[in-house]
Parts: structure tokens; C-alpha cells; sequence
């Protein structure tokens, strides 16, 4: 999720096929129910939201570029749970996001149940 100069949040899944994955639209099926997930909560928690999905192998970028067309004041990033092993195996992408950008980001671990 990133966050407009507005207020408003911009909430972007970036999807990708992913091995269990038949095809592609099963991933841009299993994107659009995380959206649809995330727009509901906000609505519930009184935040103007839109929803973007997005295509991409990489996902830095795709968040940078989204922030930046956006003019977002911040990135909020839920963290996947990935143990060290598969993160090492796998680009980073919080420690990349961190590195390429002049946003603030908020970084959420994968086991956080609270509002911000």
C-alpha cells in the first residue's frame, strides 16, 4: 500500500505466477481476492482507497514506479513470513525497497493484527 499526498491510499497487489499457479489468471485471481480483502478493511476503517493490480517479476520497481505516478508520502509494506533461508534464495524485496527509495516506508510483520 502506498499513500497519496491526499490521504488516500493507493493499494497495489503485484502479482505473479507463482508454481501451484495453472496459469495466469489463477494468480491474477488470487490477486484480486487479497484486493479485495484489503479495499474491504479499509473501507471499514473510514480510508479512501483504490486498488491497483499489477503484473510484474519486479516488484521494486513496480512499487517505486507506483509511488512515485502516485505522489504517495509513504509505502506501507506487509511482510510474507519468509523464513531466512527463502529470502536469501529470493531478492529481498523490503531490504531493496529500503534502498531504492526516498518514501518512508512502514514495514508490518507477516503476524501483525492491529491497525496503524
Amino acid at each position: 500500500m502506498v499513500k497519496r499526498l491526499d490521504g488516500q491510499a493507493v493499494i497495489i497487489h503485484i502479482a505473479h505466477t507463482k508454481e501451484q499457479d495453472p496459469d495466469h489468471d489463477a494468480a491474477q485471481q488470487r490477486g484480486q481476492q487479497t484486493l479485495a480483502l484489503f479495499s474491504q478493511a479499509m473501507q471499514q476503517a473510514g480510508v479512501q482507497s483504490q486498488a491497483l493490480m499489477l503484473f510484474s517479476d519486479d516488484i521494486v520497481k513496480a512499487i517505486l514506479n507506483t509511488a512515485n505516478d502516485h505522489q504517495c508520502t509513504m509505502i506501507v509494506l506487509g511482510l510474507s513470513g519468509k523464513n531466512a533461508l527463502q529470502k536469501f534464495m529470493s531478492r529481498d524485496v523490503p531490504v531493496e525497497l529500503l534502498k531504492q527509495t526516498q518514501i518512508p516506508v512502514l514495514l508490518c510483520p507477516a503476524t501483525w493484527h492491529s491497525s496503524i
